[in-house]
């Protein structure tokens, strides 16, 4: 298989395997730096541990205008997944997964004006508090006319 036929293996396939599990769950850096050697060792073609590695896997996953390949970067890739969750927890109140979140965990508080982890939560909790913490360091309000915020 030459590297093109590579190339388009491992953004279409190898990379939406993970999306489900990417939105849910924060991923482990041991994990993710063990899919990245996969995905790497697949498209260098390595049959064995051997080879030259030519190009640093960072330098590919570069846009193409910025001369990579456009790889996905797992981690990147994972923390808006679960940024993008987070957001629309935030912005549709009739959302399941935030009304179960709210009843369980967030009974008198506001999802978007958490601060503190809550140690008793669940993993997909955690990881979308983590998806939170991203959106409330970006996110503001405007004023516009006073009607509505």
């Amino acid at each position: 298989m030459h590297q093109a036929g590579r190339t388009t293996m491992v953004k279409d396939v190898l990379n939406s395997i993970l999306i489900y599990q990417m939105k849910t769950f924060k991923m482990t850096n041991k994990l993710l730096r063990k899919l990245d050697i996969i995905q790497r060792k697949f498209w260098w073609g390595f049959k064995t541990n051997r080879g030259i590695i030519l190009i640093a896997w960072k330098n590919m996953c570069l846009s193409k205008d910025l001369g990579g390949l456009a790889f996905r970067d797992l981690e990147m890739l994972n923390h808006a997944l679960l940024t993008k969750l987070a957001w629309r927890i935030c912005h549709k109140s009739d959302h399941l997964l935030g009304q179960i979140l709210k009843a369980k965990y967030y009974k008198h508080e506001d999802f978007i004006h958490l601060h503190a982890e809550k140690s008793n939560s669940s993993w997909v909790c955690k990881s979308i508090e983590l998806g939170l913490s991203i959106v409330q360091q970006y996110y503001f309000m405007e004023v516009n006319n006073g009607n509505s915020i």
